[in-house]
């Protein structure tokens, strides 16, 4: 066998629980081999119907993936393109899916919800992403989650 097949993809969604503005990222661990399918989901603080997805990699800076409201794609532009889909579920749900695992999806996974008022537009939303969080500005945040292998 070769030594990928050796290689455990685990996702760590830290906080299967709320964070303080409601957003929850589930579940909290997941272990996949390589060439798995590996499935996040990302619950919104209640009356919010936008989403947001972001990817961290060791020691690098939040690096933003798409951003859709409900299952209507608004921007997709640093998505990867093979491998990486969303879902909208029934319930409320984005549902992030990495189809095969990869050594180098290896990241913290952030989640983020927002609601439009009658004074935005989805289009205007769009070109304003939320700030990095911290633990000080984490509202509306779904607690860190990543990937790593043994």
């Amino acid at each position: 066998m070769g030594t990928s097949l050796l290689c455990w993809v685990v996702i760590w969604l830290l906080g299967t629980g709320s964070t303080n503005a409601g957003v929850t990222q589930n579940p909290r661990h997941l272990v996949r081999r390589t060439g798995q399918e590996a499935i996040l989901t990302c619950s919104p603080e209640k009356g919010h119907s936008y989403f947001y997805w972001y990817q961290q990699f060791l020691g690098e800076g939040l690096k933003f993936m798409i951003y859709l409201q409900k299952e209507t794609i608004l921007d997709q532009s640093g998505m990867p393109k093979k491998r990486f889909s969303t879902e909208f579920s029934e319930d409320g749900l984005s549902i992030l899916k990495i189809q095969p695992a990869e050594l180098g999806d290896s990241a913290v996974y952030f989640c983020a919800s927002t609601e439009a008022t009658s004074m935005q537009s989805p289009i205007l939303s769009m070109h304003k992403r939320p700030p990095c969080p911290t633990s000080e500005t984490a509202v509306g945040w779904g607690r860190e989650g990543g990937t790593s292998f043994d």
